[in-house]
């Protein structure tokens, strides 16, 4: 397969504007399931499209529907994972970066909280007529956390991500090679991608983490997450929870849902 990068778009995030802190609602330091060597929300997927983010700078939209491709994947409701035509992916660009189809001048990103509560407020319907929408997301407080991102992962489906992206990602990227650090790389921009197999602690594997981007899983080191890793975030979806239950051991689920609707 021909690999080739496409744009960013993440832009930081707006403290300005409310948000739940995702640790603030487990019972304690180790609450939470432990996860098992590997946490694989990635394979069960069909395809990973690019949903235009090879033209726009609407990486946190595709990164939101590869999301919701693994939770229904996962969960069992969609086999192979929801699909969506571009039109999605352009719908939610205007509504939460201010796009208008045409005008490069409104093509300039977006925040993941932008795209988030527009999955809580409106949702997305797949191309199969089944329409997906979020109960509430929350901000993960210290996303350099790899260890609680596991968990995450394991026990919600995915884990909604962005970078500060260097340009020596992009080679990489291209050749189909691991994201490692490279020094005296400069900056490429904002980049949303989400989390979708995470091997912390597993001595087996070398590039412990893949990422959803540019219609590809990529590969990244640990070191790599923790100098470009800088905002993540928990996504609560009935997709997930419905097949699962809506109880998580170690989370006040419902403190949580309560003080998201306050937001």
């Amino acid at each position: 397969m021909t690999r080739a990068h496409g744009y960013y778009g993440a832009l930081p995030r707006d403290h300005s504007v409310g948000a739940v802190i995702f640790e603030k609602y487990l019972t304690n330091v180790h609450a939470l399931p432990s996860a098992p060597l590997t946490a694989d929300r990635l394979t069960k997927v069909t395809s990973w499209p690019m949903y235009l983010n090879d033209k726009l700078s609407d990486c946190t939209d595709a990164g939101m529907l590869h999301s919701v491709a693994a939770l229904t994947a996962f969960s069992g409701r969609v086999p192979g994972g929801a699909v969506f035509d571009d039109s999605v992916a352009s719908a939610m660009y205007s509504a939460t970066g201010g796009y208008v189809p045409g005008d490069p001048s409104t093509d300039n990103g977006a925040t993941l909280q932008s795209v988030a509560q527009y999955m809580v407020d409106t949702g997305v319907t797949d191309t199969a007529g089944n329409h997906h929408q979020l109960a509430a997301w929350a901000q993960i407080g210290d996303p350099t956390n790899l260890r609680l991102l596991k968990k995450i992962l394991n026990v919600f489906g995915t884990v909604y991500c962005a970078f500060d992206m260097p340009q020596a990602a992009e080679t990489q990227f291209d050749q189909g090679k691991p994201w490692i650090p490279v020094s005296r790389s400069a900056d490429a921009g904002g980049h949303c991608m989400p989390l979708q197999f995470s091997a912390v602690d597993d001595p087996g594997y070398m590039y412990n983490e893949t990422l959803i981007t540019w219609g590809a899983a990529q590969k990244a080191s640990m070191g790599w997450m923790h100098s470009q890793l800088r905002e993540a975030i928990v996504l609560v979806s009935p997709d997930w929870l419905d097949s699962g239950g809506s109880t998580v051991e170690g989370l006040d689920m419902n403190a949580l849902l309560a003080d998201m609707r306050l937001v």
